[in-house]
Formats: C-alpha cells, structure tokens, sequence
C-alpha cells in the first residue's frame, strides 16, 4: 500500500482532509496470475469453462445491439435547440446512443423523462437566472464549496467517469460490509447494468429534446420571447461545456440510479463513506447516505454553469425509476 500523509484545515466549518499519496510500485494481479494462484481442480476447470460460456452468450446477444448505427444530424440555429458550444465547437457525440438495445428494461422510450420547461414560462425564466447567477465561470454568488462541489463531480474526459466514481464508492461497499464473492459480484452486476440502462435512456432525452445548454441560452436571452430571460452576450460557464444536448443531466441520472442500487442491496440508504476526485487530486468528500451523494452530484452540474435544474430533478426521478425497474425485474429485489 502507498504511505499517507494527512493535513487537517478547516473552511467553512467543514473540515477538509487533504491526502498526499506517494506513488505505489505495486500492482493489482492479472486475471491470469489469478488463476494460476488457484489450484488445478475440477472445481477450477468447470469454472472457467462455465466463465467462458456466459462470456461468449453475452457477446452473442449485445452483437447486434445498435451501438454502432449510425445517426445523421442536423443542427437547428432556432432558440430553444442544442448548438455546437466553444471553445472547440465539436459534433455532437453519440447520438446513436439512445437507440442502443438496453439490458433490463424493455426500451428507453418507456423511461423518457419530461420535456424541459416551455421558453415562455415563468418555470423557463427561474432556471434561467439561476444557473446564469450559479453556473457563471466569474461568479459572484457561488460559494468556495459550491465551486469545489462543481470541480469534485466533474468526472469528465481521461478521469474515472461517473460509473466509475460511483463503482469506487461500491468497492467501499463491498469492504466495509465484509461482501463475500458471490454478494459482491451480485451487487456490482446490478449496479453496472442499471448504470447501463441509465445511460441509454439519458441519452435518449438528449436526443430527443435536442435542447440548448446554458452557455447558448444565456448568450442569447433576448431570442426565448420571454422578458424575464435578460441576456449575457460573454456569459462563460466555470466548466467546459461537453458536446451534446442538455436535458437531462448524464451526473443526475447515473447518481440517483447508482444510490439507489446500492441502498437497496445494503438494505439502507444510510451509509457513511468518503470519495475522492480525479479531477481534483487530494480533496476527499464525505457523506452520510448515498443519496445525499447523488444530490450533491446532480447539484454540481448547475454550479458548473452547464445544466439547468429541471435535467438535474427529471435526470434524479428518472434514475430512481430505472433502478427500481432493474432490481425488482432482473435481480428481484424490491427497492426501498
């Protein structure tokens, strides 16, 4: 194990733990340093043969599963509709992806979540104004931990990702609880596939709803025929905006239907644990129950200027629906 040096400062009453790591020379065995540490029975022979067959089975089915259609797209310049967004202006990523066959429920169109609000309505203005005050990269009414909240979730390109943060936060899990292999392989199947299904019909809302993110809605303001919306022609979001629709929020979803897993197979949603970030190296976050994680992360995306809250609280109830579809259908379990 790496050694640890632990520094304790206080901000805001909330006491920070900083961890500084020294690098660790050692590495996890190979699966096949694994087996070869197994010794050769036929109870190992028959269990890689059975490992095997559900591997080639599985192959089998997701062979023609869609992931790979390809999806034409138009961009739409009227208020309202997702545009390309700086700096880099990039196509949109994966719009195929919501036509991807799921994995345990039976289409994402069953799962849609709401439309975001109507331009003209007073729901449309309140959001506006929020994230713009929120989400602004100068933003004078965001506070120290807001904005760390907003760098902690990030979660972005080259970094864990969301289903890997919260697949870390499950390996506390399985440690804490003492999960033997069959427990911990059970929990972690169903968490990956929910997370899995979340992700198809996330995108699936994107796609259809093809709405525009805030950078482009708050720069264009005077364009929603609504008096409410005033506009900021350099408004700036703290994070970079990523490539794709806005409604609903991908942090959201995957959180609300990962805590709500995890709640579920541990028998409650009360859990004190801490996470780290690959996005800010050092800074560990604790929490109390795994919902108030999911929270925190759907939270993050109208801090960081790039999600309005209506795909935060439609990406939360969505992910919640998901997962109690999956553990009552597939793992046969009832959600609590």
């Amino acid at each position: 194990m790496s050694r640890r040096r632990l520094r304790r400062c206080s901000h805001r009453r909330r006491r920070v733990i900083v961890v500084e790591t020294q690098p660790n020379k050692s590495q996890a065995p190979s699966g096949a340093a694994i087996l070869s540490a197994i010794p050769n029975t036929a109870a190992k022979t028959n269990g890689i043969e059975w490992g095997k067959h559900v591997a080639l089975e599985i192959l089998k089915r997701r062979q023609f599963d869609g992931a790979g259609t390809s999806v034409a797209w138009v961009t739409n310049s009227q208020p309202g509709y997702w545009q390309r967004t700086s700096p880099n202006y990039d196509k949109p990523l994966l719009p195929n992806w919501g036509r991807t066959k799921p994995f345990a429920i039976s289409s994402v169109e069953e799962f849609r979540p709401p439309p975001p609000p109507e331009l003209t309505s007073g729901a449309w203005a309140k959001q506006y104004n929020q994230v713009k005050a929120l989400g602004a990269t100068n933003s004078a009414t965001r506070t120290p931990e807001q904005r760390e909240i907003a760098l902690f979730w990030a979660d972005g390109a080259a970094t864990e990702t969301p289903p890997g943060h919260w697949n870390k936060i499950a390996q506390q899990v399985i440690r804490k609880k003492n999960y033997d292999l069959m427990e911990a392989s059970r929990l972690f199947a169903a968490l990956d596939v929910t997370l899995a299904d979340a992700s198809l019909v996330c995108w699936d809302a994107k796609y259809t709803y093809n709405w525009w993110r805030p950078i482009t809605a708050t720069r264009k303001g005077d364009k929603d025929g609504n008096s409410a919306t005033e506009p900021s022609p350099h408004w700036t979001p703290l994070l970079n905006t990523p490539p794709f629709p806005e409604h609903t929020s991908w942090h959201s979803t995957f959180g609300s239907a990962a805590a709500t897993v995890l709640a579920d197979l541990t028998g409650s949603d009360e859990f004190q644990f801490v996470t780290t970030s690959d996005r800010l190296p050092g800074v560990v976050r604790r929490y109390r129950r795994f919902s108030d994680a999911a929270h925190e992360a759907g939270l993050s995306r109208i801090y960081g200027g790039i999600h309005f809250s209506d795909a935060n609280e439609h990406g939360l109830a969505c992910g919640k629906k998901i997962a109690a579809h999956v553990l009552q259908n597939a793992f046969g379990s009832e959600p609590r």
